[in-house]
């Protein structure tokens, strides 16, 4: 099977989404860390990061309920 130009730019352009995407999720656990960190929690080096953010999905579900006010707040500024 052989690639076509259009094929080539395609992969090309999927690389660099995935790319993007690394940065992002670096970032994303780069805060996360910090955010630890100021609590006072210091993470060992085998920590799960997956884990971790799935306990703050978790925890961002629960509060929802509580969180309309401060949202609406967010929207008014």
């Amino acid at each position: 099977m052989a690639f076509t130009q259009k094929d080539r730019e395609a992969l090309a352009q999927a690389r660099r989404s995935l790319v993007e995407l690394e940065v992002k999720e670096s970032q994303a656990i780069g805060e996360v860390a910090g955010v630890l960190y100021d609590c006072g929690l210091e993470l060992r080096g085998d920590t799960s990061w997956a884990a971790i953010c799935s306990h703050a999905d978790a925890i961002r579900d629960a509060l929802a309920p509580f969180d309309s006010g401060y949202r609406a707040a967010q929207d008014d500024e």
